[in-house]
């Protein structure tokens, strides 16, 4: 991430207010509610950032150091292809007894419609996690855990794409196991007769 990257200090009242949120699988709060709960105006947090953009910005921020950098370090496991994205879905979509998804998922659907940072911010994360992807299906590729017949970035693109849409479907509050059967049937491709 450059350097200009706008951050939340983890002690500001917005970010326990949203770390608490998360922590609790509540992903889909918004920024609205949130200022509400700390008892913040939107307005004087834009003045703070600087605009609603940098704002944006720095919750994705927030959340890629909050709760993200936990969901990567499964995807790092020396494990089979199976069993890390198990384990990565279930952490994805599910959160005690409910469903939550993934906030980069969100900001990814309406990229075209932020602001320039926000949009930066995005697609920075989104390359990181890709080449989080990489690594892992490079992994099972050579382990044979996965086809070796299919182009790595052809892989690449059509995991991201089914993690994505399991994501979203998980936010729009989907039963995990249809999810899971979704993504099962999605992932033949990759892996024929994938058990999750």
């Amino acid at each position: 991430m450059p350097a200009t990257q706008p951050r939340i200090s983890t002690g500001h009242p917005l970010a326990e207010t949203l770390i608490k949120f998360w922590d609790e699988g509540r992903f889909g709060t918004s920024l609205e509610e949130a200022c509400r709960y700390s008892n913040i105006s939107q307005e004087s947090l834009f003045e703070e950032f600087g605009s609603e953009d940098a704002l944006r910005a720095a919750v994705l921020e927030l959340y890629r150091t909050s709760v993200f950098m936990g969901l990567s370090e499964i995807l790092l496991a020396e494990k089979n292809f199976e069993e890390v994205l198990r384990t990565y879905l279930t952490a994805l979509i599910q959160h005690g007894d409910q469903t939550c998804g993934c906030l980069l998922a969100e900001y990814r659907l309406i990229q075209q419609s932020l602001g320039h940072t926000s949009r930066e911010s995005v697609s920075q994360f989104t390359d990181s996690l890709r080449s989080l992807y990489k690594a892992w299906l490079s992994r099972a590729q050579v382990a044979g855990d996965i086809r070796d017949d299919i182009d790595l970035e052809t892989a690449i693109e059509h995991l991201d794409a089914q993690i994505m849409i399991a994501s979203i479907k998980a936010r729009r509050g989907m039963a995990k196991e249809q999810i899971r059967r979704n993504v099962e049937l999605s992932l033949w491709a990759l892996r024929p007769h994938l058990s999750l």
